[in-house]
């Protein structure tokens, strides 16, 4: 079986039914365990694809349980009740049902259930939205005078043209967004190479609306091209030679909890196929249904269901890059979820000079860590532009800080293919100069370079352009 459809093959091992219901309820059904299940550790390729499996081998990390697919006869179980499967969770091991209160009643009777969970309100279609507004000053031609155009300052801010002069661009490695909606990633001319990766060919909604991957909002069209445009002497991306594939897990029309079990069957599929970075620009705190909420003592314990599949995803061999959040003028102040994540590299704001950006997630220490880690530029950022005569634009948040960082994350792990990832991301902190307001600081990836040639590891072989 080819690489591609393998790939779909395990797609609907994660998507078991994706009809759409009309505002039904939602609820998250955990097993006790995998039991009964045809799917064996020793024959991985049933369910993980070539390169997962090559990644999790490279990095020493051996095929476990949590790999497996959920049970297939509990799941035949399930079915006999009035309900949809929408999705599974081989992590969280158990399924999103739609399904009435009164169903749910009787799953919670099933021996093989472990807890029945209410996680939100499913809409078949996703609330009207007006066009995109421009957050600030387009630019038609760029910088002339750098084939980065007007996003050279948002890369020299980390020392990412010297990286990129090295020959480190992102080359092997696949790179997974998880975001809300790409309205015109399947256009756009800043995005063509993108779209020649034939893992941009397995980008999927999550979200079960009528509106597909490439419509919604251009959220994720943004945090996108801050990586992968390239198209010199206008706009130029992190990591433009890395493939993407593109995963709307995020439904605009609500915000429930339902939204983050989204998520992490996002995460999972992204594992499944191979990727290597994910870059995260949505965050988790407050829901619709208060009693939904999380609060700042569940940073400290991990307790959020999308921190806890993002430490899961880092034991797979990933490197999870998450927005710390925009939440400083808010009632949370610190980093949203899943930035708190032990094992995600959270990502704060800073303006031109540096300094931290007033919106930017407060610093915190979480379970001895500083959160955010890093932060790179938040203010004026240069993305693709979605509409207009113009090719960019400016935007702000931490949603486009974090796209610069794990687009240049990927760039590092190409030039030390043979590095495990929790070594790229010793050698991203340690190359940051602490600051007080933004976590370590700003990274300096020519000083990250540096780290790792010093610890010894055999970089690869590309050309340099110095």
């Amino acid at each position: 079986m080819n690489t591609i459809k393998k790939a779909v093959t395990l797609c609907l091992l994660c998507t078991v039914c994706t009809s759409l219901a009309q505002n039904h309820p939602c609820y998250f059904v955990e097993f006790w365990d995998k039991q009964n299940n045809h799917f064996e550790l020793s024959n991985p390729s049933a369910f993980l694809s070539e390169k997962a499996i090559e990644r999790r081998q490279r990095q020493g990390i051996p095929i476990a349980v949590s790999d497996l697919p959920v049970s297939p006869y509990y799941l035949d179980q399930l079915h006999q009740f009035d309900l949809q499967i929408t999705h599974t969770s081989r992590w969280l091991n158990g399924a999103v049902v739609r399904c009435t209160e009164v169903v749910a009643r009787q799953l919670r009777q099933l021996p093989f259930v472990r807890s029945v969970k209410f996680i939100g309100i499913k809409r078949g279609q996703e609330m009207s939205l007006p066009p995109p507004q421009r957050p600030g000053k387009s630019h038609k031609k760029g910088n002339e005078n750098s084939p980065y155009g007007s996003a050279f300052h948002q890369i020299h801010m980390l020392n990412g043209d010297w990286l990129h002069n090295r020959g480190a661009r992102g080359q092997d490695m696949v790179v997974a967004v998880l975001d809300g909606g790409f309205w015109m990633t399947d256009q756009l001319e800043l995005l063509a190479t993108a779209r020649q990766s034939a893992f941009f060919r397995l980008s999927r909604d999550f979200t079960g609306t009528r509106n597909g991957v490439f419509e919604s909002t251009a959220h994720g069209t943004r945090v996108l091209s801050i990586m992968a445009a390239n198209q010199p002497g206008i706009m130029v991306g992190t990591a433009p030679a890395a493939q993407y594939v593109c995963l709307k897990t995020e439904d605009v029309g609500g915000e429930y909890q339902l939204d983050e079990y989204n998520w992490v069957v996002g995460l999972e599929y992204a594992d499944s196929l191979g990727v290597d970075v994910v870059v995260s620009a949505l965050g988790y705190t407050t829901f619709e249904d208060k009693d939904m909420n999380y609060d700042v003592e569940d940073l400290k314990n991990n307790a959020a269901i999308s921190t806890q599949a993002a430490n899961i995803a880092f034991q797979k061999g990933m490197i999870i890059v998450s927005s710390a959040g925009n939440e400083a003028t808010n009632s949370w102040k610190y980093v949203s979820c899943p930035a708190d994540g032990r094992q995600v590299l959270s990502v704060g704001a800073v303006d031109e000079r540096g300094h931290r950006s007033g919106f930017s997630s407060l610093p915190a220490t979480i379970n001895g860590m500083v959160k955010p880690e890093i932060a790179a530029l938040g203010e004026s950022v240069t993305v693709a532009a979605v509409q207009g005569r113009y090719l960019t634009e400016k935007a702000h948040g931490t949603s486009y800080s974090a796209p610069i960082v794990g687009g240049l994350v990927a760039a590092l792990w190409s030039a030390f293919p043979l590095a495990k990832n929790e070594q790229i991301l010793e050698a991203v902190r340690a190359s940051a100069q602490k600051d007080g307001q933004a976590g370590y600081g700003l990274p300096d990836f020519r000083r990250a370079y540096a780290y790792l040639s010093e610890k010894g590891l055999q970089f690869s072989q590309a050309k340099s352009s110095e």
